[in-house]
């Protein structure tokens, strides 16, 4: 019997992803494996709220306990469940999930190939989507602590309101509030933002293309951003500078994208191995449809 061949392995780019990690403090593994981070942003924004009810002249001590809870583990737990989401229908879709990096709104999950480009379209909405039973469940909770009285929900927090409804109430808001900027805002790296890459190679644009359009219209949502966040601090509230900061973390993410669409001639409209180095179109599944792509114009030319 001959001796087995080796096999030749190609080397498979480096993802971009690592520098999400900069700054990101280590929690240990958790289910599959999985290792969690937590970006130093979330102490940002508790931060920011923490100054914003300084600010107010607060006193009551409950209210201080109820930002503190709202935006450390209330928050925490969500975005934990969110990128859950994520990294559960990867495995479903036989991808592979490598580390998971929480933020103030959800986070970022570096995943391995789903087979199809559909597939990634799932794996983006179901992190979004694990927001509506999170919601049911904080609504139950205020309806257990107020006896089926929903007089006072949607209230923020006040001396003659009870504090549990206030929390509960809150963080059902949150979850609404989550689940509406993850899914419909098509900034990428927002889920939105990878939702609409999917939808538009779908509907039968380039990958290539895909990624063109994808980077730009983040970045016109970032600089939207970016302006509605100065303005708000300017008119007296703190929230606007983790607002305008997320707009250019967002602008400098689809900055990035939009770099790796232009061929190191200037010509667009070539496929490029630059995109391999993406987390989003470096995926087999985007790549298979670029080599697609490739092999038909190049049908076409010698035809």
């Amino acid at each position: 019997m001959a001796p087995p061949q080796p096999v030749e392995v190609e080397a498979q780019p480096q993802r971009e992803g690592a520098w999400y990690k900069q700054g990101a403090i280590p929690l240990g593994s958790c289910i599959g494996g999985i290792s969690i981070y937590l970006h130093w942003s979330f102490f940002a924004l508790l931060g920011i709220m923490l100054i914003s009810t300084l600010l107010s002249n607060a006193s009551d001590g409950n209210y201080w306990l109820l930002i503190i809870l709202l935006y450390g583990p209330i928050l925490l737990v969500t975005i934990i469940l969110h990128e859950f989401g994520h990294a559960f229908m990867t495995k479903a879709l036989g991808g592979q999930v490598g580390d998971m990096v929480l933020w103030p709104l959800g986070g970022f999950v570096i995943c391995g190939p789903t087979e199809t480009v559909a597939g990634d379209f799932y794996v983006a909405i179901a992190g979004p989507l694990t927001h509506i039973p999170q919601c049911l469940v904080w609504f139950g909770i205020f309806a257990a602590v107020e006896g089926g009285n929903f007089e006072n929900f949607g209230r923020f927090y006040d001396s003659d309101m009870d504090f549990g409804a206030a929390l509960t109430s809150q963080a059902f808001y949150l979850n609404v509030v989550l689940f509406i900027f993850n899914l419909f805002v098509p900034a990428y790296p927002l889920d939105g933002g990878r939702c609409l890459a999917a939808g538009l190679v779908l509907c039968g644009l380039s990958v290539l293309n895909a990624a063109m359009a994808t980077a730009i219209i983040g970045m016109v949502i970032a600089m939207a951003f970016a302006v509605w966040g100065i303005f708000d601090f300017i008119n007296g509230s703190p929230t606007g500078i983790f607002t305008a900061a997320m707009g250019a973390w967002i602008f400098m993410s689809s900055y990035g994208l939009f770099k790796l669409t232009r061929p190191a001639s200037g010509v667009y409209g070539e496929v490029t191995d630059n995109l391999k180095s993406h987390p989003v179109f470096g995926q087999e599944c985007y790549q298979n449809r670029a080599r697609g792509e490739n092999n038909n114009t190049s049908g076409s030319n010698n035809a």
